[in-house]
């Protein structure tokens, strides 16, 4: 199973992988567009029962970490200022202008 954006620019829980294409219908779907938002921002889901999608006020999606930031980013910059790409940490208990702070790996570039 995996979560990504659906067609129709929604959350949805599907089968397969990401290099298979799948004409089934989500197993799991948001209501509407989630427009960026993450899915544990999102209100109202469907689960499929049989072959439709059922508004379902149970179903919730919730973190399960207390991190609030990723550990870990990775920068690709293929068509230029390729000194910026590659793998950032994130510096715990350091900040700049009040936001994380991460900085690249064997490099002297921070992302913040």
């Amino acid at each position: 199973l995996r979560m990504c954006t659906g067609s129709t620019g929604a959350w949805e829980v599907i089968t397969g992988t990401p290099k298979e294409s799948s004409e089934e219908q989500p197993l799991l779907r948001c209501q509407q567009a989630h427009g960026g938002q993450m899915p544990d921002k999102m209100l109202i889901w469907s689960r499929k029962d049989e072959e439709e999608m059922i508004e379902d006020k149970y179903i919730k999606v919730s973190l399960t970490s207390s991190i609030s930031f990723p550990a870990k980013l990775h920068v690709s910059s293929p068509n230029g200022q390729q000194k910026c790409g590659g793998e950032y940490l994130l510096v715990s208990g350091e900040s700049a202008n009040s936001q994380p702070l991460w900085k690249q790996m064997g490099g002297k570039f921070w992302l913040y």
